[in-house]
């Protein structure tokens, strides 16, 4: 198994960790059956595998969170367009994206070679920011584009057009360099990005370090990529901040298992408003893993990362309001959180909150027809 693939096995099982059952009596309770605080939504399971070898007709492969954080290879044929998602999500202001720790999934990304031949019009550095920014780049002079939205054809073009204006603009650098990597055009992305990771530009040295750990351009990066990824995270990259930490619960490629440092990386992530971060951390207060068990600081984080749109935090909220275990006991706030987590596209909640539909309904037939 490479190193790229070692990663993103390191990453899943650092999420199969943090979903772990808490402890038997958490469960919702009555007749149903679904996870306890901070539980995954899917069933334990071993951690995931991943195939050495791409198919040869996979013109695009890309690793993706499953259910209950399993890592799954998806492909897309040479000829087809990038799936939409089959879920609904709710609509959000800050994206959360998936733990996949892959530079290939920065975008939808397009053919080789596609860029038009027109040039911009109007400022190229202000389209390239437009359509190239990075929400989780600080320095970034612009809202930024999530990455289902990204057009990395549209965002090379300008940021190309861009650098003629400004050539050594770290900000411009990065971005040029999201958008080659997007569409799998890593030596180019490489070559763009140093220069920018050379200026001290933390997402650019997170994207950097995405392509050396993922293996996009075979082995030997391994310990430029490590070093990459701490510089970033060092430098306040939210996105890699998260990264290292859950590296440092899973002890994958090389990194030291240390949960109390794996809390540290995890609270910086959280303090920049980035939900899985948030959502993890508040998994490790209520375990007490790495720090001091503190239930009321885990529903605050969880509630943060919730209100965010984040699935699993979302089904916490709903456990944690039905147990009374951390959050006052509210079957409304259960009712709520079960619906929320089953339109933005959670596996299991939807099964829960019929569920509990059903029990509710029961108990109200019974007490109708009571006696006296």
């Amino acid at each position: 198994m490479n190193r790229g693939v070692a990663l993103a096995v390191g990453l899943a099982v650092a999420v199969l960790l943090l979903m772990r059952a808490v402890t038997p009596d958490d469960p919702l309770q009555g007749s149903v059956t679904p996870p306890a605080p901070m539980q995954s939504t899917a069933a334990p399971r071993a951690a995931p595998t991943f195939p050495e070898r791409v198919p040869s007709d996979c013109a695009s492969p890309y690793y993706e969170p499953g259910p209950g954080g399993a890592m799954v290879l998806k492909c897309r044929p040479q000829s087809a367009a990038p799936a939409e998602p089959d879920t609904p999500s709710l609509s959000s202001d800050a994206p959360t994206p998936g733990v996949a720790h892959s530079a290939a999934r920065e975008s939808r990304p397009a053919a080789e070679g596609s860029v038009a031949a027109e040039r911009i019009e109007g400022d190229p550095v202000q389209a390239c920011d437009r359509l190239a920014a990075s929400p989780y780049d600080p320095t970034r002079a612009a809202e930024g584009v999530v990455d289902d939205e990204f057009d990395a054809a549209a965002a090379e073009q300008a940021c190309r057009q861009a650098l003629e204006t400004a050539p050594k603009e770290p900000r411009i650098l990065f971005q040029l360099g999201r958008a080659l990597a997007a569409q799998r055009r890593f030596p180019e992305a490489k070559d763009v990005l140093e220069r920018a990771a050379d200026a001290s530009h933390a997402a650019a040295q997170y994207a950097l370090s995405e392509i050396f750990l993922d293996g996009a351009l075979g082995e030997g990066y391994h310990t430029r990529g490590m070093a990459l990824l701490r510089r970033a995270a060092v430098g306040e990259n939210a996105k890699a901040q998260y990264a290292l930490g859950l590296l440092h619960i899973s002890g994958a490629i090389g990194a030291p298992r240390n949960t109390r440092e794996a809390v540290g990386w995890l609270r910086q992530s959280a303090m920049q408003n980035y939900a899985p971060a948030q959502f993890a951390l508040g998994r490790m207060l209520y375990m007490g893993r790495g720090v001091r068990a503190d239930r009321k600081a885990a529903f605050r984080w969880l509630e943060k990362s919730a209100k965010q749109n984040y699935a699993d935090a979302q089904l916490a909220l709903a456990s944690m309001y039905n147990t009374g275990k951390g959050a006052p006991k509210d079957p409304e706030q259960t009712l709520y959180w079960l619906r929320r987590a089953t339109d933005n596209g959670h596996p299991d909640a939807k099964r829960y909150y019929d569920q509990l539909l059903r029990q509710s309904g029961a108990q109200a037939d019974n007490a109708k027809t009571a006696p006296p």
